[in-house]
C-alpha cells in the first residue's frame, strides 16, 4: 500500500482531536479513564433508561438485573465483534474499564436522574450515536487487519458484517431477549422487520467501514483502484490514496453523525394508539345504535299516537253512529285506517 498522503491539515488535527479524547486519562490520578469512555457510558444509560420507561420497567427491575441489561446495551455490539474475531473484549481484562460503566450505572440510578435523561432531545444524542458506533466500527476493522487469518484480513465481507455488529449490536439483542423488561421473553427482533430508518444502526455501520476503506485503501477487499478508479499522483508520479488514514477516519466519522443526525431529524408520523382506535370505533357503533333506536322510538311513537288518537275517536263515532245513521260511522272508520297507515 502507498504512503499517506496528509492532504488537509485541518482533518488530521479532528483526528488528534479525537485521537485524545479516546485515549488520555480525563484527570490523571483521580479519574485514569479517558472521557470518550465517559461519556459513552452515559450515553448508553440514557438508551438503557429510555428502553424501561417505554416497557413500563423502570424503577422495577432488580439492580442485577438493569445493571446485566445496562451492560450489555454498552458492550454487545463490541463483544460480539471482538467473538467473531475470537480476542477478548476489553472489559474482560481491563478493571478500569469495567468499573468505570458500574459505577456510572449506580451513579446515573439514584432518585429522579433517569427521568431527567428519558427527556434529553434526540438531536445531540444522535451525533454520539453517530460518532462512537462510527468510531467502534472503524477500531473493529482495524483490528480484523490485525488478524492472523489471511481471510479475515482480506474479505470485505468480514469488515462490513463487524461494521454491521458493532454498530447495531444493542439494537438487536436488547428487544430480542425483552432484557429491558421486568421479565425476559424471546421474539423476532424489531430492527429486522423495519424499513430503512429502522434498520439504519445496522447498515449504518458498514456504510461506514465501506467510505473509510475507500477513501483511505486500507483494506485489500474494498479498494477504490479495484473499480479502476486511481489515486492521486504527486509530482514524483507516485500514487496516493485519496486520503490518509487518518483523514478517511474523520471523513467517515463525520458521514456517521449525518446519517443518524437525518433519522433524528426527520418528521415522526403521530403514532397511532390502538386503545384509542378501538374506544373511537365503539364511540361511533354506540352513536350508531342510540340513532337506530331513537328511530325506533319514534315510530313507535307515531304510531302509539295515531292508536291512542284512532281509539279515541273510534268509540266517539261509535257513538256517534249509535245515535245517528250507519253510513256515518263507517267513514269514520275508514279515517282511523288511514291515520294509522
Amino acid at each position: 500500500m502507498a504512503a499517506a498522503r496528509l492532504s488537509a491539515p485541518a482533518l488530521i488535527r479532528l483526528e488528534r482531536i479525537i485521537q485524545q479524547y479516546s485515549t488520555v486519562p480525563l484527570y490523571p490520578g483521580y479519574v485514569p479513564v479517558p472521557a470518550f469512555t465517559i461519556v459513552h457510558s452515559v450515553r448508553t444509560y440514557v438508551a438503557w433508561a429510555q428502553a424501561t420507561k417505554a416497557t413500563g420497567a423502570q424503577g422495577k427491575l432488580g439492580f442485577l438485573q438493569g445493571l446485566f441489561g445496562y451492560l450489555v446495551v454498552s458492550w454487545s455490539g463490541m463483544t460480539m465483534s471482538c467473538i467473531l474475531l475470537v480476542v477478548p473484549p476489553i472489559w474482560m481484562y481491563n478493571a478500569q474499564y469495567f468499573l468505570t460503566y458500574v459505577c456510572a450505572f449506580c451513579l446515573l440510578s439514584i432518585g429522579p436522574i433517569p427521568d431527567i435523561l428519558c427527556q434529553l432531545p434526540a438531536e445531540p444524542l444522535a451525533i454520539l450515536d453517530g460518532f462512537y458506533r462510527t468510531s467502534g466500527a472503524i477500531g473493529m476493522m482495524q483490528l480484523a487487519q490485525k488478524n492472523p487469518s489471511v481471510g479475515l484480513r482480506t474479505s470485505p465481507l468480514t469488515v462490513l458484517v463487524l461494521g454491521a455488529v458493532t454498530s447495531g449490536g444493542g439494537t438487536l439483542v436488547i428487544p430480542t431477549f425483552g432484557l429491558a423488561e421486568l421479565d425476559w421473553t424471546l421474539r423476532t427482533p424489531p430492527v429486522l422487520k423495519g424499513d430503512i430508518w429502522t434498520t439504519l444502526d445496522l447498515w449504518a455501520g458498514a456504510v461506514v467501514v465501506a467510505v473509510y476503506a475507500f477513501l483511505s485503501e486500507a483494506h485489500p477487499g474494498l479498494n477504490l483502484r479495484l473499480l479502476g478508479i486511481n489515486g492521486m499522483e504527486d509530482y514524483r508520479g507516485r500514487i496516493h490514496p485519496w486520503f490518509s488514514e487518518a483523514e478517511a477516519k474523520v471523513i467517515a466519522i463525520i458521514v456517521g453523525i449525518t446519517i443518524f443526525s437525518l433519522r433524528a431529524g426527520r418528521p415522526m408520523a403521530k403514532p397511532v394508539n390502538p386503545t384509542s382506535k378501538a374506544k373511537a370505533a365503539k364511540a361511533a357503533e354506540k352513536r350508531h345504535e342510540v340513532k337506530d333506536k331513537e328511530s325506533v322510538d319514534l315510530s313507535s311513537s307515531s304510531s302509539a299516537i295515531s292508536t291512542s288518537i284512532g281509539a279515541t275517536t273510534t268509540p266517539k263515532k261509535e257513538e256517534k253512529g249509535e245515535e245517528g245513521d250507519a253510513q256515518h260511522h263507517g267513514e269514520s272508520i275508514i279515517d282511523f285506517q288511514a291515520m294509522a297507515i
